[in-house]
């Protein structure tokens, strides 16, 4: 199979299972189905939770875009030319840890909880 493009990384729905592990990396960070994604999204709804006076401020800090330590360590890695698979596993794994957190947070308050029932993966 030829090597995936950027462009396809940016708009394949799921990744591939004979990905490499930068395109693990790349798919993670750029895709709108990745990882990165799934945070910002899970950010988003603590933000309307904040701002709707429903938790307090620090929800952002423990929850929310002020807790970027792994979506900054995916960063470090879409820079690298060769990244190792526990990386690229683990830290794609400990973004969807913190968007099942914050779910789970939210989901304690009644305006807040996914209608859809989405679990991170």
């Amino acid at each position: 199979m030829a090597r995936i493009t950027f462009d396809q990384i940016r708009s394949i729905a799921a990744l591939p299972k004979n990905a490499s592990n930068r395109d693990t990396v790349l798919f993670h960070y750029f895709n709108p189905n990745g990882a990165v994604a799934a945070k910002r999204a899970s950010d988003e709804r603590i933000y309307e939770a904040v701002a709707a006076g429903k938790c307090k401020s620090g929800v952002i800090y423990a929850h929310g875009g002020m807790n970027r330590f792994y979506e900054d360590k995916l960063s470090e890695l879409v820079n690298r030319q060769r990244v190792s698979n526990f990386d690229a596993r683990y830290y794609v794994a400990e973004i969807y840890n913190e968007v099942k957190k914050a779910d789970a947070f939210l989901a304690d308050i009644p305006d807040f909880a996914r209608p859809d029932g989405f679990v991170a993966a």
